[in-house]
C-alpha cells in the first residue's frame, strides 16, 4: 500500500486545451490589458537551466512538436521538428557546433504530418518513421497513417514510403501508441480516434479506437481484441469515445501490457487490462473499477468526467508499483464533477489496479482560470534518484506556463519552474534528452501563439546546469526476440546503497505525440549502480523474459547497452 499523503503545490495558474468554451466573463479590454508588459519567456533567468537556443543554432526555428533520435548513429541526438500543426517535417542534424538542417536526411516524396513516431519497424538497425495525420478539417488525407522505411544510400538516409504498411481505414487520428501486445517481436499499432465529422459538426459521433498488427507482410486489423469497443446499438458505436491520448504500461505487475486511453468531452477514460486466455491476447476495459476512468463525483452524471489529455506511467515513489500522471483541460466555470489534472498513486498489485487520486489544481486566487495540461514528462532533472514531472500547461496566456514539479524526499511535489528559469508561456512539444552528453537531461520546448498573436513562435533549448554533482547512468535496450528498441520493457536499477528504481520504456505517447530520446536516464544521487534488471516484452515459457545485468557492462557510446 502506498502512502496516501501526496502534497502537490502549484505556484502557477493552469490553462486549457482544445475544447469549446463559453463566452468569457472578463471583457476583451481587460484581457488585452493583461498582455501588456508581460514576459512570454521565463519570468527570470536561472543558473540551473540556461537558455542555449542561440548558441546551438535553434534560434531561427519554430515548431509545435519535437522528436529526439540519433538518426545517423553517431552517438549524438538529432532532432526532427514539425513547424506547424500540419506541416512538413524538418530534420536537424547534431553537429559539433549545435544543430543545422540536414542535407543528407530526407523523405523520398513530399510529406506533411500532424505527428511522427520514429523507431526501427523492420529491425534492420536503421530508423523508420510513422507519419500521422489528424485527418479533419484542414488536415485531410486519404492515408492518415503511413510508414516510411529508412534506407542508406551513398551517405544519405532516405525514408521511403512502404507499400506493405498500408492502413485501409480513413480515420480521424489523434494519437498512436506502439507496443508488442502479442509478444512476437513486431511492434503493433493502437490508433486513438476522434469524432467522425464527415456529416458535419452537428452530427459528430466518436469513432471506436483500432488495433493493428503487422503479420505476413501486411497490416491486419485486430481490433476485436478490444472487448466491446466496436459494440453497436441502433447503428451507433455505444462504447466509442473521443480519444485524445494513448499510452501503455504494465500497471498490475502481471507481465501483460495494459493500454491507457484518455478521452475528452466528459467521456470516461479507458484502462484496457491485458489478458491471456486459451492462447489469445485480449483487453478488458477496467477504467471504472480501477478509478482511471475519472473521479468519483463524475460517475453519477452522464459524460461527467473530464477532458483528459495525456497519461504516462512511472514508479515515482520507488515502491515497485506503477503510478500515473494524468492531464486534463479544465476551467473555473466547470461543474465540480469535472476532472482535474492528477497524480494517480498505485495502491497495490491486485488483478485490477487501483489508485489514490490527488488533484494538482490551483486557481491562485483568481476568479477566472483555465488549466490545459497537454503533455507530461517524467524525468529526474537533478539526478537525486527521485523522478520529477514536467507539465506542458498551455493555451491560455499569459498564465499558461511550463510547470516543473520537483519531487521532495517525502514524495511531495513543488512547482519550481519559475526559480529554475524555464516557466515559458504557451509551451508545446516538450521533450527531454541529453543534448551534450553530460549525464543530465536537458529540456527542449517550443512556444506557440495560441490565443495571443503577440507571442513570437520559437524554440527553447534549456541546458541542464544544475550543480548537485549527482551520479547517473543511461540505459539503452537492444531486443533480439523482443522488438529491437525494447519498447514496453520494464527496467529496474538497484544502487549500491540499496535504493531501487523502476521505469517503463515508451519514448512516444499522448495526443499528437512528441518523442523523448531512446534511452532511459537514472539518477543515482551519490551512489553507484549495483545491478540492472530488465523484464523484456518477450515470452520465456509462460512468463516474460527477465534478465539481470552487472558490471562489467557493455556500452554503446555513453549508454549502458543491455542486450536481450
Amino acid at each position: 500500500m502506498k502512502a496516501s499523503a501526496l502534497v502537490v503545490l502549484i505556484l502557477l495558474t493552469a490553462c486549457s486545451g482544445n475544447v469549446k468554451k463559453p463566452e468569457p466573463v472578463v471583457n476583451s479590454d481587460k484581457i488585452l490589458k493583461s498582455f501588456v508588459d508581460v514576459s512570454f519567456g521565463p519570468t527570470s533567468p536561472s543558473a540551473s537551466f540556461v537558455d542555449v537556443t542561440e548558441e546551438v543554432g535553434l534560434s531561427s526555428f519554430s515548431s509545435v512538436r519535437n522528436y529526439a533520435y540519433d538518426l545517423n548513429a553517431d552517438g549524438m541526438q538529432d532532432l526532427i521538428i514539425l513547424p506547424e500543426q500540419y506541416s512538413t517535417p524538418v530534420f536537424l542534424e547534431r553537429t559539433a557546433k549545435g544543430f543545422s538542417v540536414s542535407k543528407s536526411i530526407f523523405f523520398d516524396r513530399p510529406v506533411k504530418a500532424s505527428f511522427l513516431i520514429i523507431d526501427d519497424f523492420n529491425r534492420d538497425g536503421i530508423p523508420d518513421i510513422l507519419v500521422g495525420v489528424h485527418n479533419q478539417k484542414t488536415e485531410l488525407t486519404k492515408t492518415p497513417l503511413q510508414v516510411y522505411i529508412g534506407q542508406k544510400r551513398r551517405g544519405n538516409l532516405i525514408f521511403k514510403y512502404h507499400e506493405l504498411y498500408k492502413f485501409v481505414k480513413n480515420m480521424p487520428v489523434t494519437s498512436v501508441s506502439l507496443f508488442d501486445y502479442d509478444y512476437d517481436g513486431v511492434l503493433d499499432i493502437y490508433v486513438g480516434n476522434w469524432y467522425d465529422l464527415s456529416k458535419g459538426d452537428n452530427y459528430a459521433k466518436p469513432l471506436p479506437d483500432e488495433l493493428f498488427t503487422y503479420k505476413n507482410s501486411k497490416i491486419t486489423n485486430v481490433s476485436g481484441a478490444l472487448e466491446d469497443e466496436r459494440l453497436k446499438k441502433d447503428g451507433e458505436y455505444i462504447n466509442a469515445a473521443p480519444t485524445f491520448g494513448v499510452s501503455h504500461c504494465d500497471l498490475n505487475g502481471d507481465g501483460l501490457l495494459d493500454i491507457l486511453v484518455t478521452n475528452s468531452s466528459g467521456y470516461p477514460n479507458k484502462l484496457w487490462l491485458g489478458r491471456f486466455e486459451k492462447g489469445i491476447y485480449t483487453f478488458e476495459d477496467v477504467g471504472m473499477e480501477s478509478g482511471f476512468a475519472g473521479d468519483i463525483e463524475g460517475r453519477l452524471i452522464p459524460k461527467g468526467n473530464g477532458n483528459s489529455t495525456f497519461s504516462v506511467c512511472t514508479d515515482y515513489n520507488n515502491d515497485g508499483i506503477m503510478d500515473i500522471a494524468l492531464g486534463e483541460v479544465s476551467h473555473s466555470y466547470d461543474n465540480e464533477n469535472r476532472d482535474r489534472s492528477s497524480i494517480l498513486t498505485g495502491e497495490g498489485l491486485g488483478r485490477i489496479p487501483t489508485f489514490i487520486r490527488t488533484d494538482y489544481t490551483s486557481d491562485a486566487g483568481d476568479t477566472n482560470w483555465d488549466q490545459g495540461d497537454q503533455r507530461g514528462v517524467w524525468f529526474d532533472y537533478n539526478n537525486d534518484g527521485l523522478q520529477d514531472l514536467l507539465v506542458e500547461n498551455t493555451g491560455f496566456p499569459t498564465k499558461s506556463r511550463l510547470v516543473l514539479f520537483h519531487q521532495h524526499n517525502d514524495h511531495s511535489f513543488q512547482d519550481l519552474a519559475k526559480p529554475l528559469g524555464i516557466d515559458i508561456v504557451n509551451p508545446s512539444g516538450v521533450i527531454v534528452f541529453d543534448y551534450n552528453n553530460d549525464g543530465k537531461d536537458d529540456i527542449l520546448v517550443s512556444q506557440v501563439s495560441t490565443r495571443n498573436s503577440k507571442i513570437k513562435k520559437r524554440m527553447y533549448l534549456f541546458k541542464n546546469n544544475t550543480q548537485d554533482e549527482n551520479n547517473s547512468i543511461k540505459v539503452a535496450l537492444q531486443g533480439k526476440k523482443a522488438n529491437i528498441s525494447g519498447i514496453g520493457a520494464k527496467v529496474i536499477v538497484t544502487a549500491k546503497t540499496g535504493e531501487v528504481q523502476s521505469r517503463y520504456f515508451q519514448p512516444s505517447y499522448g495526443p499528437f505525440p512528441s518523442q523523448n530520446s531512446h534511452y532511459l536516464l537514472f539518477g543515482l544521487g551519490k551512489s553507484q549502480v549495483q545491478k540492472i534488471e530488465v523484464i523484456w516484452p518477450t515470452m520465456n515459457g509462460k512468463e516474460l523474459l527477465r534478465k539481470t545485468y552487472k558490471e562489467p557492462f557493455d556500452f554503446k557510446f555513453d549508454s549502458i547497452l543491455l542486450k536481450e
